[in-house]
């Protein structure tokens, strides 16, 4: 980090100077929007609030996606959401900002954390059909379309991901799921075993499999899958949802 911007993180933090004021003294825009990023990953709220400053003195489009950006970090993701649609919808974007194909990717990802996978499908598909050769926003669409349950699309996104990176242990566990709730369960199998081979750690794939043996009536191997993904890690939310699931073969259900 730059001795500048350093003092300026001091500064905020002791509310001796205001957050905006000028990020190490810069006075050009890309300086700043650069120095406005770095600001987020020491404190994200200082961010924001230098963001907000510097957007009411001009700061333009660079300002906004900065804000953003820290709303993100912030986890206030619809409101980051919002930002990143709008800028992306722009019809003269501001040539320090990411590419538009980035700037809908960064708002799909944003809303489906907000808990709007429909909004998120919408950015991702712009986004892919501008990009179609991005993989990562084709992952993030799968995720969102697992959440609708539209399983088959699910499928047509991971199959499209794992042709180009067919050890994506991620790719594996959702097409996994995705197949599952098709009853499909041979190429469900297939896709946790391969998970499981390239990162046998994965608390994900272990309790995919174990969902995988209790459809498949195996409820004794599904409970050591679910009793070990808890050994690996009891804190995670992994852990608690092997937990219910015990919890649920245990009354029966």
């Amino acid at each position: 980090m730059r001795a500048g911007l350093f003092y300026v993180v001091l500064l905020c933090l002791a509310g001796l100077a205001r957050p905006a004021a000028a990020f190490g003294g810069e006075t050009d825009n890309a300086s700043q929007y650069k120095a406005c990023l770095q600001l987020i990953e020491v404190n994200p709220l200082s961010a924001l609030d230098a963001a907000q400053y510097w957007g009411g003195t001009g700061g333009g489009a660079a300002a906004q996606h900065c804000r953003a950006a820290a709303l993100f970090s912030l986890r206030r993701f619809r409101d980051a959401a919002e930002i990143y649609e709008r800028l992306a919808s722009s019809p003269n974007p501001d040539a320090s900002l990411p590419a538009r194909v980035e700037l809908l990717a960064q708002g799909g990802k944003a809303y489906l954390l907000a808990g709007q996978p429909q909004k998120s499908v919408i950015l991702l598909t712009t986004a892919i059909l501008q990009a179609p050769d991005r993989v990562d926003i084709r992952q993030d669409r799968a995720v969102a379309y697992i959440t609708l349950k539209n399983y088959s699309g699910v499928l047509e996104d991971l199959n499209s991901v794992l042709a180009v990176t067919p050890n994506a242990v991620d790719a594996l566990i959702f097409r996994a799921t995705a197949w599952r709730m098709l009853q499909s369960y041979a190429p469900a199998n297939a896709d946790i075993a391969k998970a499981l081979a390239l990162d046998p750690s994965r608390q994900e794939a272990y309790l995919e499999r174990g969902l995988l043996k209790a459809a498949g009536g195996d409820i004794t191997g599904a409970r050591t899958d679910w009793e070990y993904v808890i050994r690996l890690n009891p804190q995670s939310v992994v852990a608690n949802a092997a937990q219910q699931n015990l919890n649920k073969v245990a009354a029966g259900q």
